[in-house]
């Protein structure tokens, strides 16, 4: 758990030390600059494990409401498919958690974590949370993205396509190409 120095004591007061099986010993404090190289680590392991595994990444950072974050969570408890790997990580703090399914190329475990993906994403639009968290959209998020906008965005990046990218040199294949 990352904890502001300068909330530490609130922190520990309200939450740490009321967690059953946490000791003091247990507590560690680690440089700002340090946790953030921590932080970016993260992600980048994932998909080498990935990468030398022969997995697809299959994934997602949602961010729900904070009342609505225990929800998320058992959510995410039920996207569980037998046989395909998960991990969940994320930022408790901020209800913003990213999860990924890291299926095998060989079976039809990707179209599973697919369909699984789009019940997520009907969860998120359905409670107002929001599809982009901090990664924005990527290919993986593209079937899912358009019911998220109304059609004066549509329009903007239809606009802003033909405007700013004649010849969809940046990001081809984005969220923005085919808007409409």
């Amino acid at each position: 758990m990352e904890i502001e120095s300068s909330f530490f004591e609130v922190a520990y007061e309200a939450l740490l030390s009321k967690l059953p099986g946490l000791d003091e010993e247990d507590i560690f404090e680690v440089p700002e600059a340090r946790c953030r190289e921590l932080r970016m680590k993260i992600p980048r392991t994932i998909f080498e494990v990935n990468s030398k595994s022969g997995v697809i990444k299959k994934g997602t950072d949602v961010q729900s409401r904070a009342e609505q974050f225990m929800d998320l969570l058992n959510f995410y408890k039920k996207m569980r498919i037998e046989g395909v790997k998960y991990n969940l990580f994320g930022h408790f703090g901020d209800a913003h958690l990213h999860f990924n399914y890291m299926p095998k190329a060989i079976r039809d475990e990707e179209a599973k974590c697919q369909k699984k993906l789009e019940e997520l994403y009907h969860w998120v639009l359905v409670n107002k949370g929001s599809p982009f968290a901090e990664h924005g959209v990527g290919l993986i998020k593209k079937p899912f993205i358009k019911n998220f906008y109304n059609a004066t965005q549509l329009d903007l990046f239809s606009f802003l396509k033909e405007r700013m990218d004649p010849r969809s040199h940046f990001f081809p294949e984005g969220y923005m190409s085919g808007c409409r």
